[in-house]
């Protein structure tokens, strides 16, 4: 039995093992030391410092061992400060610590021999992600992580914005921390690692675009360490937004290149014996990719672990903007996002953020107290972008000059818009607890803001980034690559006294991932995208608007509309399983979940899906061609196949002139047309081999169609004639985009066309095209070879050859399950798995 002394001298000696070398290991090495004794200074310990912590949250690798003990603030200056800088309640503040130390004690010891984590931290869109992590980076520099490196995104605006957020959160004491991109991405100064940190209490901050030069760069700086510096260097890799760009997408066998491949030279920096020195901790709110990428030693994948975050109280998402917990309607639907810079959408889009920022103002806050946005973004083209500029100021001066006069338009706008979105003080079914203005108190600050717009006023002095000038001002943006950076989106220092920034911002890639649009509180996107992952990621709508949850709005199309709402329950489906999986023990290395595929959309970038199979249910839905392969020998072949589908179909319905609608068409007769047509090379939105199957699958339930042959009125300009029973109908014109290398048109059908055989535009409640009684649809489109648009601008003429063939395909309602992709597991053990989810499901 030990004495007191002894007891103290076996603690001590006992703690300094587990700094070193974690909690397990230190109570492996005391066992084998200590016989009998052990487990009283194990348990004396315990008692003392408190028990390892231990993940329960996620999919957790099983050969981990514990070493971390959260220390008391005295013992963690850095946590200490960052938590102050946080800015959260002490209830945010306690639950945000919480989820940090689960996931650090994820990481490997950074005192250990090696440090190999690849980890997954699995957030929502614009929910806090950049809290978490410089969260997890502030406690991992108290726990003996050397340098963080932060990649932050693939923009400068991205790298400057998370640089700033950084310091200011991290930085407790400036002589402890070497901080290499304070004022520029990372260069090389000639001096090594070890002499940037010289002093055990020194850390090094590093904000890295995921740029391929500055990779490389890096990763030649970090390599060039001596052996006996990396042994004492710890490394963390913060990946922030991890599914844009750095994931392996090579096919097997072929060398890396690009970004993954200098990110794997840093994320597995090495001594000469094969110690590694790095962890790599990656972050995103749409892991598709991440999830489907190699598994291959020391790539990226999670193999340790995937952390799922819980979107926070207060946090509004694609669930509370376009799912079942929606509160009235704040999403608006914009028929007219084509028309031109200045739509009669966009005019009211802009009417309500003057009046939503004026609002906001008109409860209590200084407009010089808060940032406020409005988010434009409708198009890749960056010079299109720039026409918007003008156009708007002309508008917000008009807009001025009316107010000015009557006050009554403006009024009658905000009444209405207000009344979208129910709120009260106090809440209640149908409201939402958020205090709303009075007109009398919004009317006094109108002017004031369409002032800041008009006048582009600014907000904070000159500075320097990467050497380029750039400030903070108030007005109407453009943030692209041909804008000088001067004039780019920069929000100013409200923590340093400096003026807020109300601005309305026209942009594109620039604006659609990572970046925080300060006081986000108005949007009109009609920008597409095929991607789940990037269309999610565009919403920058998402996250926290304290006190203004009532003032967002967003106006989109319909068909934007839908596939968010589709999104949402992807992701649903995709966090329920990651809970099913957790909850019956799978380790990373056997996640393997089901992702719902959409008939519209791609679940990522068709790089990261090359080693697995797409099987789409189409139930109630329609596709359609937006690319026209103007190929003479295509375009011959297509009008061949649509003439021999309009032989022997019999008399044509009479009730949807002057289109021509026959029914009961076997589907033999459409499989020949459908299955022998030439698309595109580059069409993504028809996946032959997928109809092929989903046909099979369904025969039965598709045994009859409706096949409508499209007309138009004697106002076009050309016709086809199909023969047969068709005979000759008028073409439809279909003008290609600007600027498109290849003949993309964007959208092939006309509104109500899915509907035009059943004569009703509204297909029945909860349906989106067409109900399980109704037959499926196939629209065939002869197309104007000439095609002039109406209004020159975002399109021009099409000039095929001759005249392209076209279709839409609409799908009844089906009871057939929906269909996923998956990783590529060994398929006995996904046949098991796949098993065992629909029982869950079921239940």
């Amino acid at each position: 039995m030990l004495n007191s002394e002894e007891l103290e001298e076996a603690l001590f000696a006992h703690d300094c093992r587990v700094k070193q070398q974690g909690v397990e290991s230190a109570e492996e090495l005391v066992r084998g030391k200590r016989g009998g004794d052990a487990e009283l200074i194990i348990a004396a310990y315990r008692e003392r410092i408190g028990e390892p912590l231990h993940v329960k949250r996620g999919l957790t690798a099983g050969d981990l061992k514990g070493w971390y003990l959260p220390k008391p603030d005295h013992d963690s200056p850095r946590w200490a400060y960052a938590k102050r800088q946080l800015g959260l309640p002490e209830s945010v503040v306690e639950s945000t610590s919480k989820v940090a130390d689960e996931i650090l004690a994820r990481l490997s010891n950074p005192l250990g021999d090696s440090i190999t984590t690849r980890g997954l931290v699995l957030g929502h869109v614009q929910s806090g992600k950049t809290t978490n992590f410089l969260s997890v980076a502030a406690k991992a520099a108290d726990n003996g992580y050397h340098l963080i490196i932060v990649l932050a995104g693939v923009h400068n605006s991205l790298r400057r914005q998370t640089q700033d957020r950084a310091v200011r959160t991290l930085v407790h004491n400036p002589e402890l921390w070497w901080l290499g991109t304070a004022v520029s991405d990372f260069r090389d100064d000639g001096n090594s690692v070890a002499s940037h940190l010289v002093g055990t209490a020194k850390r090094g901050l590093l904000v890295v675009k995921k740029h391929s030069v500055i990779l490389e760069r890096l990763a030649n700086w970090l390599e060039r360490e001596s052996d006996g510096s990396l042994r004492r260097l710890a490394v963390l890799v913060i990946d922030d937004e991890a599914d844009q760009a750095g994931l392996d997408v090579s096919r097997p066998g072929d060398d890396l290149e690009g970004v993954h491949k200098q990110l794997s030279r840093i994320v597995n920096l090495r001594t000469s014996n094969d110690e590694r020195r790095c962890a790599y901790l990656a972050y995103t709110a749409t892991p598709y990719a991440n999830i489907l990428t190699s598994q291959n030693d020391y790539g990226l994948y999670p193999r340790d672990f995937i952390y799922p975050l819980e979107a926070p109280s207060a946090y509004l998402g694609s669930t509370q903007l376009f799912g079942d917990e929606q509160v009235g309607s704040p999403v608006q639907i914009v028929v007219d996002a084509a028309d031109g810079p200045l739509s009669e959408g966009l005019q009211q889009a802009i009417q309500w953020f003057v009046l939503a920022t004026a609002a906001r103002a008109g409860l209590g806050q200084s407009l010089d107290s808060f940032h406020s946005s409005m988010l434009i973004h409708t198009t890749q083209s960056t010079e299109e972008q720039k026409a918007y500029r003008p156009v708007i100021e002309d508008y917000l001066r008009l807009l001025n000059k009316e107010f000015l006069q009557d006050e009554a338009v403006m009024e009658a706008v905000y009444e209405r818009t207000l009344a979208q979105v129910p709120s009260r003080k106090g809440g209640g079914d149908g409201y939402l607890d958020e205090a709303v203005a009075s007109w009398d108190e919004v009317r006094c600050h109108v002017s004031a803001v369409l002032e800041r717009l008009i006048e582009r006023t600014e907000a904070g002095p000159v500075f320097k980034e990467d050497g380029r000038d750039q400030q903070a001002r108030s007005g109407v943006v453009v943030d692209n690559s041909k804008v000088p950076w001067i004039d780019r989106l920069t929000y100013s220092d409200l923590a340093a006294g400096q003026r807020s920034v109300t601005v309305i911002a026209i942009g594109g890639n620039t604006l659609s991932r990572g970046l925080t649009l300060e006081g986000l509180v108005c949007s009109y996107f009609a920008r597409t995208a095929r991607t789940y992952d990037s269309l999610m990621q565009m919403g920058r709508w998402f996250g926290f608007r304290p006190g203004y949850r009532h003032l967002l709005r967003i106006w989109t199309t319909q068909d934007l509309f839908n596939w968010f709402r589709e999104l949402d329950q992807v992701e649903e489906e995709l966090r329920n399983e990651l809970v099913w999986m957790q909850n019956n023990g799978f380790t990373p290395d056997r996640y393997g979940p089901r992702i719902r595929v959409s008939p519209n959309m791609n679940i990522t970038r068709a790089a990261a899906m090359r080693s697995v199979s797409r099987h789409v249910s189409y139930s109630d839905s329609m596709t359609d061609s937006a690319w026209l392969n103007l190929d003479v020998a295509a375009l011959e072949t297509n009008q061949r196949l649509a003439r021999e589908l309009a032989i022997d179909l019999g008399l044509p319905d009479a009730d949807v002139k002057p289109s021509l609608l026959f029914r009961e068409v076997p589907l033999d007769r459409i499989r020949e047309f459908l299955f022998a047509f030439r698309f595109h090379p580059e069409e993504r939105r028809i996946d032959i081999a997928s109809l092929r199957r989903y046909m099979t699958v369904e025969a039965t339930k598709l045994a009859k169609w409706h096949v409508l042959f499209k007309s138009v009125g004697l106002g076009s300009s050309a016709q086809f004639d199909y023969g047969g029973d068709v005979g000759t109908v008028n073409t439809v014109r279909r003008a290609r985009v600007k600027d498109s290398s290849i003949a993309y048109i964007q959208s092939l059908v006309d509104s109500g066309d899915h509907r035009l055989d059943v004569g009703d535009t509204k297909p029945p409640k909860g349906v989106n095209y067409r109900s399980a009684h109704e037959p499926p649809l196939l629209v065939v489109y002869a197309i104007d070879p000439v095609s002039t648009p109406l209004e020159r601008g975002r399109r021009v003429a099409l000039d095929a050859p001759t005249t392209p063939i076209s279709m839409s395909i609409t799908f009844p309602e089906s009871e057939s399950s929906v269909e996923y992709v998956a990783p590529a597991l060994e398929a006995t053990e996904w046949l098991a798995m796949n098993s065992d989810l629909e029982d869950y499901h079921r239940e």
